[in-house]
Formats: structure tokens, C-alpha cells, sequence
């Protein structure tokens, strides 16, 4: 939680690959989705009275082909990996690389069929308030509202308004070791261009820092939401969970940078029972952030 007076400013760059071609269901259901999206995400929280903090989230995002299929094959190659599971039956080689598809189609034969595009995406204003601190655990709630400010005929945006309410807890279980978690829920507004769009989605993560030292640490979360869309094909309706691994570094008082990689359960040929293996195939995040 930020002091009074206090800001943190931040930029992030997300690469996220994504790839889900299971086979077309018996009910006629069909959803194909391989591209890349990289978003560059602008922060900005402030202290604006005690235990209160506001913030302003605004995204860029390209969809595209992108790079990273070459290298993800000749990973696999190296590793004699399949790169096949029920998310991608026919294996990454069966398919061109640089493809940008984003398609569905639900039993009663409505949905999208999108390429790539480029624009601004849904920004997103937050209040979080702290409830409780002591010497070893604090909590907080977080509100927020994403506006529809992404192209919803473009899919940058799902072109309603978005009400959300968190919890946020953290836990000292040691000198080096802290536990966080949050639990909430997501009122979806209406996405009259997405057949099967919901109207709510419950979201949680728990997460777990080993702080080395004053100027590194390292984290690892699992994190997890119901669905935001349900195209009636029953792979691809299952709930996304993803692991993410990562390192913080504080470069000087001012600035903290930030590296990640996180993954839906593909890291050993598919058959990661606990994670989603739906959702993004992976994403490497890059971020910077300044604090006075």
C-alpha cells in the first residue's frame, strides 16, 4: 500500500503466445485460436489519503503472427517434446508459423472469426483501501471499473463496462518468506459482438516471494478464473489456470525491474493436470517501475 503523496509509475511489456486447436466437438462446437499478442501496459498508482491508493491501467496490445513459433518448435526438437495434448491434437508442425487466427464457432454455428490487429485496449481505474496491518499479515480491498475503451469490432475490447471487487491479503511466514492471495469476482458488461460471452467471472491467486536479499527476490503464483467466454466446446470451456515464475530486482531507490514467465501447463508435452492447458500457451513479461 503506498504512503500519502506516494507514486509508482510503471510500463510492462506482455508477449503472449497463444495457441488452442482442439478437434471440433460432436455438437458441431469448433474453436482455433494461434496467434501472438504483445500489449505494453502504462501504470499509475498514488496515495491519495491514508491506507488508500487509486490507480489508472492503460494497454496497448498488437495481435499478430509474431516470432516465437520458429524458436518454440526447435525448443521442442531440442527436448523431444510432442508439442500435441487435447489443446493441439495435430502438434505445433502440423500448422504454418506467423499465423494470426482467432476463431470460433458455438454449436448453433455463432461466433468471431478475427486476424490481427493493433490499437488501444480496455483501460482499467482501481481504488484499493487497506482493512487491517499488523507486524506480520495486512489486508485490503480493491474496486475497480474497466472502461470500454478498446475496439470491440477489432477484439482489443469486449465493448461493455466491467465492475470489480477483490480481496488482497499478504502473510510474513518468515524473514525471506512471504505468502500472498487475493479472491474475487468480476461483473461483466454487456459483449453483444461475443456469442457466449458471461456475465460474471470469479477470479483468486495465490503467490509465494523468497526475498534473497534488500535488492532481489523471487516469486511464484498460480492464479485462476471461471471463463469470460464459453464458445459450448467442452475443452475449450474448461477454466484457465496458469503457473507463473519470476525475479524482481530493486535497481536503485527509485526503480524495480521486473521479469516473468508463466504457462498454462504446457511445459511437459501437455499433461500438466493442476494448470488449465487452455488460455495463453505462455507469456514472457518484462516491467519497469518507478516510485517516489
Amino acid at each position: 500500500m503506498l504512503p500519502r503523496g506516494g507514486t509508482r509509475t510503471g510500463v510492462q511489456l506482455d508477449i503472449i503466445n497463444n495457441l488452442l486447436r482442439p478437434a471440433p466437438d460432436a455438437n458441431g462446437a469448433r474453436v482455433v485460436e494461434d496467434n501472438e499478442t504483445q500489449r505494453l501496459l502504462f501504470s499509475w498508482r498514488k496515495g491519495v489519503a491514508p491506507q488508500t491508493e487509486l490507480g489508472v491501467f492503460v494497454p496497448l496490445l498488437a495481435r499478430n503472427g509474431g516470432i516465437l513459433d520458429a524458436p518454440i518448435d526447435a525448443y521442442h526438437r531440442l527436448w523431444s517434446m510432442e508439442g500435441s495434448g487435447l489443446d493441439n491434437p495435430q502438434g505445433r508442425e502440423a500448422f504454418p508459423n506467423g499465423e494470426s487466427i482467432l476463431f470460433y464457432r458455438n454449436p448453433d454455428g455463432q461466433g468471431v472469426n478475427a486476424g490481427s490487429a493493433l490499437g488501444l485496449g480496455d483501460v482499467s481505474l482501481t481504488i484499493k483501501r487497506e482493512l487491517s496491518r499488523s507486524r506480520r499479515a495486512a489486508l485490503a480491498v480493491r474496486a475497480g471499473a474497466k472502461l470500454p475503451t478498446g475496439s470491440a469490432g477489432k477484439l482489443l475490447g469486449s465493448g461493455g463496462f466491467d465492475f470489480g471487487l477483490m480481496l488482497d491479503g499478504r502473510y510474513q511466514l518468515g524473514r525471506e518468506w512471504i505468502a500472498y492471495g487475493n479472491f474475487g469476482g468480476v461483473l461483466l458488461g454487456d459483449a453483444g459482438n461475443l456469442p457466449g460471452a458471461e456475465k460474471y467471472s470469479v477470479q483468486g491467486l495465490l503467490a509465494l516471494e523468497y526475498r534473497k536479499s534488500n535488492r532481489d527476490s523471487y516469486f511464484f503464483q498460480i492464479d485462476a478464473n471461471s471463463r469470460v467466454l464459453t464458445p459450448g466446446h467442452s475443452f475449450a470451456d474448461g477454466a484457465p489456470v496458469s503457473a507463473t515464475l519470476g525475479y524482481k530486482r530493486v535497481l536503485d531507490s527509485r526503480r524495480i525491474l521486473a521479469v516473468s514467465f508463466s504457462e498454462n501447463g504446457d511445459y511437459h508435452n501437455y499433461r500438466a493436470p493442476v494448470l488449465g492447458n487452455i488460455g495463453p500457451d505462455f507469456t514472457l513479461t518484462l516491467g519497469l517501475e518507478w516510485r517516489r
